[in-house]
């Protein structure tokens, strides 16, 4: 089972490189292709060094649900560079940027309510990296309402054709609805402490 996970991050990591390069030589800019670079090297490095950033077994399943969410950032950090340089035919006018913003929503939706309490992924907020309670709450609510609202923008996407609007709007209430909900919850944990 190890080794196929290994074979299979080796895969997506020269896959990654691959697509990468052959944005470059597609008119892709230095900068842009140093920064694509960078990325995919940091996230081979913390694909492999993921248990010591959790400070978690490497058998922990929540170590696992990390590496599927790293895994799945390479790929889409590439996608980012690869998919405007194919022809717009390919996307029947839908922006990118919305099915990217969507693709996003809906994987770190699904993986949030998994992940364990660390400094790297998830809704990293001041009052959440702290307490553990405070973050799976966070957390929590982030996956819960993603598909409900990634439903709800795709209707409105669709009904009014305000793509940048509908993602503003979309990406506030995803962000600010666990955000201010466990900044109450931390508030009235934090009271309930100093009563007794």
């Amino acid at each position: 089972m190890k080794k196929s996970i290994f074979i299979l991050d080796i895969c997506i990591f020269g896959l990654s490189i691959t697509a990468h390069l052959i944005a470059f030589f597609k008119n892709l800019s230095n900068v842009n292709f140093l920064i694509g670079a960078g990325l995919i090297s940091l996230m081979g490095v913390a694909q492999t060094r993921m248990a010591v950033i959790t400070n978690l077994s490497k058998d922990n399943p929540k170590v696992k649900t990390m590496r599927r969410m790293n895994r799945l950032t390479v790929i889409l950090a590439v996608a980012l560079y690869f998919v405007p340089l194919i022809d717009n035919d390919f996307i029947v006018n839908i922006p990118t940027s919305f099915i990217f913003v969507v693709t996003i929503m809906l994987f770190t939706g699904n993986v949030s309510t998994k992940l364990p309490l660390n400094k790297y992924m998830g809704l990293r907020l001041p009052w959440t990296t702290t307490d553990e309670k405070t973050w799976k709450i966070a957390n929590r609510l982030l996956g819960y309402i993603t598909f409900p609202l990634v439903f709800i923008m795709l209707i409105l996407y669709f009904i009014t054709e305000q793509s940048e609007l509908v993602l503003f709007i979309g990406l506030v209430i995803w962000v600010g609805i666990p955000t201010i909900y466990s900044f109450i919850k931390q508030k009235k944990q934090i009271r309930r402490v100093n009563y007794d």
